[in-house]
């Protein structure tokens, strides 16, 4: 494992391996130390939020989500594929989700990140009750 990919690997873990993420979200982690629900926490990664901030590593930026289980999600309804975060006011951003979820699932959950305040709580209980079902027998989601 890379030496950058194993710190992102214990980020997420501390996120609570989210259905989805933007990399916003994980240089918010990795700098500041925020947890799931904006709980401070103790995930301090500066060399993480370094790398991440270093343009010559932009384009392993997704390899490395790749290597800790995410995959990016396309936008199929903008033309550059990307998905505007934080309601109307947001930024396009690319969103990336677990790969052990199915492509609907996925897509689930960049939709609750794009959600704006008043249709956030819809999508997010969609996506719920999509990994409800998807769960084997005898396991939560």
């Amino acid at each position: 494992m890379a030496p950058e990919v194993a710190p992102l690997a214990d980020l997420l873990d501390g996120l609570g391996r989210p259905v989805a993420v933007t990399l916003d979200q994980v240089k918010n982690a990795a700098g500041t130390g925020v947890l799931e629900g904006g709980r401070p926490g103790q995930l301090q990664y500066p060399d993480l939020s370094t790398w991440l901030a270093e343009r010559k590593n932009w384009n392993a930026i997704p390899h490395q989500f790749e290597r800790c289980g995410y995959t990016r999600v396309n936008n199929d309804k903008a033309k550059d594929g990307y998905w505007k975060v934080g309601g109307v006011g947001g930024r396009r951003q690319a969103v990336y989700a677990r790969k052990d979820l199915s492509p609907a699932i996925r897509v689930k959950g960049a939709e609750v990140l794009a959600a704006d305040r008043e249709r956030r709580q819809q999508a997010e209980q969609e996506l719920m009750a999509m990994l409800q079902a998807a769960a084997p027998a005898g396991q939560c989601a």
